[in-house]
């Protein structure tokens, strides 16, 4: 999806995606973490979409940046994670 602002969800289809593919979280990982990943999790939550901030695989400016994004998400709208631990429970998923 691509996104022309900070939030995945304005202004793109990706909301329509998630209904039609029944999906109900969202793995969040990349880059800039308290601008786009932020403003993505906050729209996520509002929209009924539980957001999970893989704080391990996301970048940032600078780690009081990072630490600040992932206090805020914690706090208010998703879940913090690990990559270890995501990719463990997806592997569960699958088997």
């Amino acid at each position: 999806v691509s996104k022309p602002k900070y939030s995945t969800f304005y202004r793109t289809d990706m909301e329509e995606i998630m209904r039609v593919t029944n999906r109900t979280q969202l793995i969040m990982i990349g880059v800039y973490g308290h601008h786009g990943i932020l403003a993505t999790a906050l729209d996520a939550y509002m929209r009924n979409i539980k957001p999970f901030f893989v704080v391990d695989a996301i970048g940032d400016y600078s780690l009081d940046d990072h630490m600040m994004a992932a206090k805020y998400v914690a706090e208010a709208c998703g879940v913090v994670t690990t990559a270890k631990h995501v990719a463990h429970s997806l592997t569960e998923l699958s088997s």
